[in-house]
């Protein structure tokens, strides 16, 4: 038996779905999966509504599963070569993916719930006119939630109002803005040559699931899904074979750092604290990545602190020091440079590589207050 085990946002659980489904059939095995909803912050954020709400009774009937059994966690390689028992595949996706054009048949395989289908049908349907570009500008908990205060590592999730303006200009057609958030809508009306899933039906009266999914539909029809390395983009491109660009695609580091930060979004976006964090984040992000000048990356720290100095500090410390050192940071517990050289690394190298640690961190230890003194530095 194969299980789906995810059980964060709504389309990360629909993608693993998709790809047991599919490894069920390579494999000869029967599949399961897990669906709890979620509420609190988390849930008004992503769409993790109650499994009957996605789900028809008979599909949950066979195939969901309230509690796990133990599960051995396998690559799909390893599977391939006879593994008995419950698992769930954690490795070879892209083993997986290559094994057919895309996932409209396991798709059209899950048995969902009858308003489901409904916006299924609907976005199947409706006009869109000869195939635009479709841009996935996310922001949600990473610009307006806790993840503004731990954002860092999920930068390459999101694309910022300034370089989804530079998409649609620098595209050939027409362009149609999927924004999670009411308040990046606000900033993109007006674009030339692009729309928003509600102008092509007024008033659709859709529940956030329901309306999650319409969107889904409509990416996939598009010629192209542009956006992060998030889920929903992601989904629409499998379940039509549709080409999926990721900024990086398209930008360099350098590009988009000077983009996201660029003067239209301190006029675009002015009063708009939220969204110039996040669009600062982002760019001091790309900057990292494209191992950029230091007083660049200086000049956008210091732009970031001024905006919003509490969740610079959040973001600094979770992502360099994982969370549990965080107290101790507080309390003004020194940490000895072994242990630093324990946390800081994998994929928080960037980081340390920037030299932004290195300013912080010395052989003698790092404190709370030599934090807030290179603060005042800069």
């Amino acid at each position: 038996m194969i299980y789906s085990t995810r059980d964060d946002g709504f389309c990360q659980r629909l993608k693993s779905l998709l790809r047991v489904i599919r490894a069920s059939e390579i494999f000869n095995e029967d599949y399961r999966f897990i669906w709890r909803k979620k509420g609190g912050e988390y849930g008004a954020f992503h769409a993790c509504e109650d499994v009957l709400d996605v789900f028809s009774k008979e599909y949950v009937k066979r195939k969901h599963v309230t509690e796990l059994p133990g599960i051995v966690d396998v690559s799909a390689m390893e599977l391939s070569k006879g593994v008995t028992g419950n698992y769930n595949i954690i490795e070879g996706w892209d083993f997986l993916d290559s094994r057919g054009e895309n996932y409209s048949r396991e798709f059209s395989s899950i048995g969902f719930s009858d308003s489901i289908n409904s916006a299924i049908t609907f976005g199947k349907t409706i006009d869109i006119g000869s195939k635009p570009v479709a841009v996935h500008v996310r922001g949600g908990d990473i610009c307006y939630g806790v993840g503004k205060n731990n954002s860092f590592e999920f930068q390459d999730k999101v694309i910022t109002i300034p370089l989804a303006k530079d998409i649609a200009r620098r595209s050939d057609g027409r362009v149609i803005f999927f924004c999670q958030d009411e308040g990046f809508k606000e900033k993109l009306t007006g674009v030339e040559n692009a729309i928003f899933p509600e102008d092509l039906c007024k008033d659709l009266g859709m529940s956030k699931l329901e309306s999650l999914m319409f969107d889904v539909i409509l990416m996939s029809r598009c010629e192209a899904v542009f956006g992060g390395k998030s889920a929903v983009p992601e989904v629409a491109a499998m379940i039509a074979g549709a080409k999926q660009y990721h900024p990086l695609d398209k930008y360099s580091p350098e590009d988009i750092a000077s983009i996201s930060r660029s003067g239209e979004l301190f006029s675009d976006c002015a009063q708009d604290d939220d969204i110039i964090y996040f669009s600062l984040i982002n760019s001091l992000y790309y900057s990292i990545l494209s191992e950029c000048n230091q007083n660049d990356i200086k000049d956008i720290v210091k732009e970031a602190v001024s905006v919003n100095p509490n969740s610079f500090q959040s973001l600094f410390f979770g992502y360099v020091y994982e969370r549990e050192f965080l107290k101790n940071c507080l309390l003004g517990n020194k940490f000895s440079s072994s242990d630093i050289d324990k946390v800081v690394k994998s994929n928080y190298a960037m980081l340390k590589n920037s030299g932004i640690v290195s300013q912080v961190v010395s052989s003698s230890g790092f404190t709370f207050k030599a934090y807030k003194a290179w603060l005042a530095s800069l």
